[in-house]
């Protein structure tokens, strides 16, 4: 679908126009989820014109930023996000790696997990994700299957010691490292590549998918719930929430 990269770019293009100078950043808590902040570059409410194919890409990504992917409909996340990969990817890829760092700013480990996220080319807010639901961003977590760390990586496979595990750096590298060849084994399914990261790719190759065990299942569903509210937070505090929805609505209403 050509719409796929060229309404990011286009919305890209129309927040830039409208960018304030950010005076200071502060940051804030969303509840007990993740931090984002409480500025950033503001866009000014114009009106995209835009192709048609391009029109129904943002209508897509309208639900993920609305209430229709909440409640009860988060037990079906990996499947939505499987199921609308092309709206998923660009609600997703829509903020630069900067503004990502932004957000994680505040989060315990937050520079390191960006450095990490980076050097392996995965998704910081999805490493920052997985941290949290592994050990609550505590470095001296562990587990009584042997894992360690931030990640709560096994030594076998990490293929390191546990004595280096603990630290936090060297876990972070380790586990976005996993994480990353996880994702491109599974061909960027994201549902797949944690089910395989919890339960290992064994289990995942054995039933064909997300494995039938209630931790992997609910383990899933917490990451992917806690990474799409990384950037969620990311689209309000830009602005470019109100920007999609300023601009889908009359062409909804029109049809």
């Amino acid at each position: 679908m050509t719409g796929h990269s060229s309404a990011r770019r286009s919305i890209r293009a129309l927040t830039m126009f409208g960018v304030a100078v950010i005076a200071s950043f502060g940051f804030r808590a969303l509840g007990s989820g993740p931090h984002v902040p409480k500025q950033l570059p503001k866009i000014e409410m114009q009106r995209l014109r835009l192709p048609q194919d391009e029109i129904a890409d943002l209508g897509k990504v309208a639900e993920w930023l609305g209430p229709a992917r909440d409640g009860g409909t988060m037990a079906k996340l990996a499947e939505n996000i499987r199921k609308d990969h092309e709206s998923f990817a660009i609600f997703a890829n829509f903020h630069t790696e900067q503004e990502r760092g932004q957000a994680l700013a505040d989060v315990p480990f937050g520079k390191e997990i960006a450095k990490a996220a980076k050097e392996h080319a995965v998704d910081s807010l999805l490493v920052a994700s997985v941290v949290e639901i592994e050990s609550t961003f505590r470095p001296d977590a562990g587990s009584h299957k042997g894992a360690v760390g931030l990640m709560q990586l096994l030594p076998s496979t990490a293929g390191m010691s546990r004595k280096k595990l603990e630290h936090p750096r060297t876990n972070l590298d380790a586990g976005a490292g996993y994480l990353a060849k996880l994702i491109d084994r599974f061909d960027g399914d994201l549902g797949l590549a944690l089910a395989a990261y919890n339960a290992g790719p064994t289990n995942v190759r054995r039933y064909n998918g997300v494995p039938p065990f209630p931790e992997t299942q609910q383990y899933v569903q917490k990451v992917l719930s806690r990474y799409v509210e990384y950037h969620r937070g990311l689209w309000e505090h830009s602005g470019a929430a109100q920007l999609v929805a300023a601009t889908v609505a009359p062409v909804s209403a029109a049809g």
